[in-house]
Order: C-alpha cells, then sequence, then structure tokens
C-alpha cells in the first residue's frame, strides 16, 4: 500500500505572508548594513538560502510504502523500531485529513498529504495494522514556532 506525499510539511501563505517575511528579511540587512555587521549580513544570506532550499525540496512529492520490514519514505527506509506511532491533522476548514506525523525516537516527520481521500483512507487503515496511532504527539518550541509562522 502507498499514499503520495509531499516531503515535507506545505504551507498555505497569504500575500502578506510574503510580503512581511521580505520587509522583515530586508529590515535585519539594512540594521547590520547600518550598525557595519557584516557578518551578520552573510549569515543572514545564508539563512534565506537555507530556507529557500528547504522550500524547494518539500514541494517535491513522494512516495510513502508500507513494507514488512518499515516504511519507505521517497527513497529512504525506516524500520518500524524507529517509531512510536503515527498522527494525522486535519484541515480546519474542510475537515479532512491534512498532514500525517510520523513520530520518531529523534524528531516529528510530518508530510502534508497529496492523494484522493479513499487512497489516504485506505493507506491510514493499513498503516494502523503495523503502527499505532496517537491521538495527540509532543512538539517542541522550534517546532511549534515554525508552524505557528508557517516557515
Amino acid at each position: 500500500m502507498e499514499v503520495k506525499v509531499y516531503d515535507g510539511e506545505r504551507f498555505e501563505r497569504t500575500q502578506w505572508w510574503y510580503i512581511t517575511f521580505v520587509a522583515s528579511f530586508v529590515l535585519l540587512i539594512i540594521a547590520s548594513f547600518v550598525t557595519g555587521n557584516i557578518s551578520g549580513i552573510i549569515v543572514l544570506f545564508l539563512m534565506l538560502g537555507g530556507y529557500l532550499l528547504y522550500s524547494i525540496i518539500s514541494l517535491k512529492k513522494v512516495t510513502i510504502k508500507i513494507r514488512d520490514e518499515g516504511l519507505k519514505i521517497g527513497s529512504k527506509f525506516f524500520p518500524w523500531e524507529n517509531f512510536y506511532g503515527f498522527a494525522l491533522e486535519l484541515d480546519e476548514q474542510t475537515e479532512s485529513i491534512k498532514n500525517i506525523v510520523f513520530v520518531t525516537k529523534n524528531a516529528n516527520m510530518i508530510h502534508t498529504l497529496a492523494d484522493e481521500p479513499d487512497t489516504i483512507k485506505q493507506f491510514v487503515l493499513n498503516l494502523n495494522d503495523k503502527l499505532q496511532m496517537l491521538s495527540d504527539f509532543e512538539q517542541g518550541f522550534a517546532e511549534r514556532l515554525g508552524r505557528k509562522l508557517k516557515i
């Protein structure tokens, strides 16, 4: 059984989000330039490059396949022993399943679903046979902040 997902969480951002992001970034660069903080400017551009790279990667669609030994997400394989369970997140407006979150020993892997509702339902039912479905999962401060800011 398999399902198509985005290689990461996909956010729906408004035009105001982009305007605010660019304005904040430009203000930080100007402030660094005015104070003569050249290393700050370099760090800001490195952060912007990393963010752009992450944004491009998360637009890529991959397939999650259920195997007897574990999950194959794109070209990466994760044994069942690495997982505590999985959780589903609903879209607030449509109340359909939006994200699947795999809770691992090290981090949470969040993927936005990109398949037909029937395929998603069948995948979740098959996954539930192999992995425990969690009603909630722990998020660190950085993860909560990043999701709130949609970055």
